[in-house]
């Protein structure tokens, strides 16, 4: 989940940029790695974990994660719509 996190950090870094470059490409290509990371976030198994405070910690991560994620593709798309 460490990994997910950095890439989660490394796009919205990449879109601090995109904000400045003003290109269409760069925001559908957060948006691609937005929902890529999401996948990754669905296919971790958490009822495996057997430790039931480790598990809603999981949980409880993996919902911040999926909501900064959902935020940030929402940025995205305004932005990118803003630029037709």
């Amino acid at each position: 989940m460490q990994s997910l996190y950095t890439k989660l950090v490394h796009a919205h870094a990449k879109y601090q940029e995109a904000k400045l470059s003003m290109q269409r490409q760069h925001y559908s290509d957060i948006v691609a790695t937005c929902t890529k990371i999401e996948q990754e976030l669905d296919a971790i198994p958490l009822y495996n974990i057997v430790d039931l405070e480790e598990q809603q910690r999981q949980r409880q991560l993996r919902r911040l994660m999926l909501d900064r994620l959902g935020e940030l593709e929402r940025k995205c798309k305004k932005r990118y719509d803003a630029l037709k």
